[in-house]
């Protein structure tokens, strides 16, 4: 049986993916394949942090069986098949009382909800909130016509990320161990943090661990929430047993931990050339620089860009740190591979390929064709040696050095987000 919950935590603390342990916990049944952390669309005005929604098949397992999780010390496992089920009518009260026990239900603009089913949802779901913003009223008449069962709590509109994650079929996937300690961690020393986010770069595939240049552990979450840590990988193997064994080196306590398959990383949230802009949607987009970078207060930098016969405004904001001064480098005629997300005109640039660079000159004063001295500007189109009193005109144009060089550039990982796929990590399954 599949259960998929959304909108269980507020923007400040709580943690969906924790209320979906608690539901596994309680349901005393085995995991079916792994646990799915699915994140949506990070441009949606109402979402909590990292607009993700969760989604697990639950039964009684058979077949080859791996550990994918610690809940109170004892081993989670995720099968290979099914071979038992349980009803939806138990499944959705295990359910709803976890998130009543555990969610901020008190929170404003949080609004729970909750799909069961035996199959998953029409995909359309997926791509509809991972690129767009779908609304209740489509889901729930798709639900309808598929046969799932749902419940909505206060206005229920976690039923839509419920669907989405319900809907979700894996092309690209990447993975996540989260470790947690309820109700909240105890605190974490900085140099403990940074050690742990330096030990996470060695486990393998693993990637956005830690910002050297920001002194940010990317690993620990900044909000107050039950998460203590997540290591993030292209791989499965042995990234349980690696996160947990930074834990414990760095003095870390946990009370379960768990492995999450995502879409994280996978861009899936990205749409290539498209005919039409829409706000609160994200795009790749072939370009062609045309004005110079500006800058407005905040430190946040600006850039005019022509996109087939659409003039916009790329933006570098203030959080991508040290990846502005790459930004304050453009000149026009760069041709460029933006990505981003966009809004009312701008493109808030998440990372960008530079394709070519255009010429650019530099005006110099002529050196003297008789004595080979620099002359002296002494006025417009006048200029003068100093040596032996030649007259020229006309002034030299050297090419410039351009301070950057074609190639991939991402923001960094303080500034990353979920879905953004780094161009480091290369390959994804």
């Amino acid at each position: 049986m599949y259960i998929a919950i959304d909108d269980t935590d507020s923007r400040e603390k709580g943690c969906s993916t924790y209320v979906m342990t608690e539901i596994i916990r309680r349901s005393g049944l085995d995991l079916i394949g792994y646990p799915r952390l699915v994140r949506l669309n990070p441009s949606v005005p109402w979402k909590t942090r990292g607009n993700g929604a969760l989604c697990a098949r639950l039964g009684k397992g058979k077949g080859r069986k791996r550990e994918c999780g610690i809940i109170e010390r004892k081993p989670v496992y995720t099968f290979e098949s099914l071979e038992e089920k349980i009803t939806r009518e138990e499944l959705i009260e295990i359910s709803a009382r976890a998130i009543y026990d555990l969610a901020e239900l008190l929170e404003d603009g949080t609004n729970p909800g909750i799909v069961v089913g035996d199959t998953q949802t029409n995909p359309e779901i997926y791509w509809n909130c991972v690129r767009g913003i779908e609304n209740i009223e489509n889901v729930i008449e798709s639900l309808k016509k598929s046969g799932h069962s749902y419940l909505g709590i206060k206005e229920g509109r976690g039923i839509i990320g419920a669907a989405a994650a319900l809907s979700w079929r894996p092309s690209l996937r990447t993975y996540e161990a989260l470790i947690y300690r309820y109700p909240h961690p105890e605190p974490i020393s900085f140099q403990s943090k940074m050690n742990a986010a330096m030990m996470a770069v060695g486990v393998k595939g693993s990637f956005n661990n830690i910002d050297l240049q920001n002194q940010y552990a990317a690993i620990f979450p900044r909000e107050r929430t039950p998460v203590v840590m997540g290591i993030r990988s292209i791989e499965d193997s042995d990234l349980l047993s690696s996160s947990l064994e930074i834990a414990d080196k760095n003095g870390i306590t946990y009370d379960r931990a768990m492995v999450f398959e995502t879409n994280q990383g996978t861009d899936e949230h990205i749409e290539s050339e498209p005919a039409t802009l829409n706000d609160s949607h994200s795009y790749s987009l072939h370009c062609t620089v045309k004005g110079y970078p500006y800058s407005i207060r905040g430190s946040h930098y600006f850039i005019e860009v022509e996109y087939a016969v659409k003039s916009l405004k790329a933006a570098a904001f203030e959080p991508t740190k040290e990846f502005r001064r790459i930004f304050r480098s453009l000149l026009p005629g760069d041709r460029l591979t933006i990505f981003g997300s966009y809004s009312q005109g701008v493109m808030n640039i998440e990372k960008m390929e530079v394709k070519s660079l255009s010429v650019a000159y530099q005006r110099e004063n002529p050196i003297c064709d008789n004595c080979g001295s620099r002359t002296d500007n002494r006025g417009r189109n006048d200029y003068r040696c100093r040596k032996c009193g030649s007259i020229y005109t006309i002034p030299h144009y050297r090419i410039m050095e351009r301070a950057i060089e074609a190639g991939r550039y991402d923001v960094p990982v303080i500034a990353r987000r979920h879905l953004s796929r780094p161009f480091e990590i290369g390959g994804i399954k």
